[in-house]
């Protein structure tokens, strides 16, 4: 075998060569998503499409990370792009929800609360339709939605998506009280 290995299509036949690294990297992804979104990328007839468009979601994390938030925005734009095409009766697969969330943050971060917020819906909405069961992921995007409204000085928003944050957060078992009780000092601030 030499240094590239095929990687089946749903068909059991070869579509697309990748490198080790490549499959490697692919096989990340696919197991970072839950086990029930993961055919749909399984499927996709290039895989090697499908890593070059992950790949401007990679870049905007960098950009992110050096607070370079415009560049992080037009690369997941790309991104958001790119992946479309590939997934195009899917536009609201798991695989966005990292996507949207990095712009959602990059968006609050430069000042664009309504676009900002009306992508945390999305975000929201991707993640209770795919993982309705993952209390603390959704209570934490109802925790960045309610610091988002709190910029937007949108104080009944916040008071409503700090309530839903508690709420779901009771729910995990992974968040610890004192999260719970700080958001509940700033539920009280907000009323």
């Amino acid at each position: 075998m030499g240094c590239c290995e095929s990687f089946p299509d749903n068909n059991g036949l070869s579509s697309s060569f990748l490198t080790q690294n490549e499959r490697k990297n692919f096989e990340q992804i696919i197991t970072s998503i839950p086990i029930h979104c993961r055919q749909d990328i399984i499927n996709l007839a290039s895989p090697k499409q499908f890593l070059n468009a992950y790949q401007y979601h990679l870049w905007a994390l960098f950009h992110f990370q050096r607070n370079e938030y415009l560049l992080a925005i037009s690369n997941e734009r790309i991104a958001i792009t790119q992946m479309g095409h590939l997934l195009p009766y899917r536009q609201d697969h798991f695989i966005f929800a990292a996507i949207y969330k990095l712009l959602e943050v990059c968006l609050w971060h430069i000042g664009e609360i309504k676009l900002s917020l009306l992508i945390g819906h999305i975000v929201l909405n991707i993640t209770i339709k795919y993982t309705p069961t993952d209390y603390t992921e959704i209570s934490l995007q109802y925790c960045r939605l309610a610091f988002i409204s709190l910029s937007g000085e949108a104080w009944k928003g916040a008071e409503r998506y700090f309530m839903k944050t508690i709420e779901l957060a009771r729910l995990s078992n992974e968040l610890p009280q004192d999260y719970i009780q700080e958001i509940e000092e700033f539920l009280a601030a907000t009323r």
